[in-house]
């Protein structure tokens, strides 16, 4: 995440901010929150940090056809909103994930927006999702395409839609994206990592 600070400079340039290019934010694996239709928190929150609260996230192993490709079953989370900050002790004690990368970009004064999506589920799926995303931004700007940046698994989201529909990115400012490699990932997924002191 600090990969991102450090980056901020170069593309908050005032050129970008006089001409008005709208600003888009993909996070990356696990960077959003999780909720349900009811307002219950999936992922992440002070509970779930101290092992208080394990909610189950995997998804259903069944999979539905609703066009091409087949697509895994949905289960009651959804994407809510990128992932802040995680407090546990109000003032005490907590941790920064994206909350003040985020708070510096709504302050350049150009449009910004943050894209949020469920990072359990098949990239390609998300490509979709994001590929509408940014055709949105651009409608509600004039057809301006705009600057894209990227962390992590959202920079290889934003890559593979680059191939496909480069007329959408003024440009793109990758953070921390595994181009050559991420196997540090796969324990994560397949076995689990400790999230605070929450080890399941």
């Amino acid at each position: 995440i600090g990969k991102i600070g450090i980056m901020a400079g170069l593309f908050l340039s005032n050129a970008a901010t006089a001409s008005g290019t709208p600003l888009v934010f993909i996070h990356g694996i696990k960077g959003s929150t999780l909720v349900d239709e009811k307002g219950g928190t999936g992922w992440l929150n002070a509970w779930h940090a101290l092992g208080i609260s394990t909610p189950a996230l995997s998804l259903p192993l069944q999979w539905v056809f609703e066009g091409a490709p087949l697509r895994q079953k949905k289960d009651q989370w959804h994407a809510g909103a990128v992932l802040e900050h995680v407090t546990v002790v109000p003032a005490l004690l907590g941790e920064e994930v994206y909350g003040p990368w985020l708070e510096a970009a709504k302050k350049t004064g150009r449009p910004f927006y943050a894209f949020a999506y469920d990072w359990r589920r098949d990239n390609l799926e998300t490509l979709e999702l994001f590929e509408k995303f940014l055709e949105d931004v651009r409608s509600k700007n004039q057809q301006k395409a705009p600057q894209v940046v990227a962390h992590s698994m959202g920079g290889l989201i934003s890559w593979a839609l680059m191939q496909k529909r480069p007329e959408l990115f003024s440009s793109v400012v990758f953070a921390g994206v595994p181009f050559s490699g991420g196997i540090g990932f796969l324990p994560d997924l397949h076995e689990g990592a400790r999230t605070g002191l929450n080890s399941r």
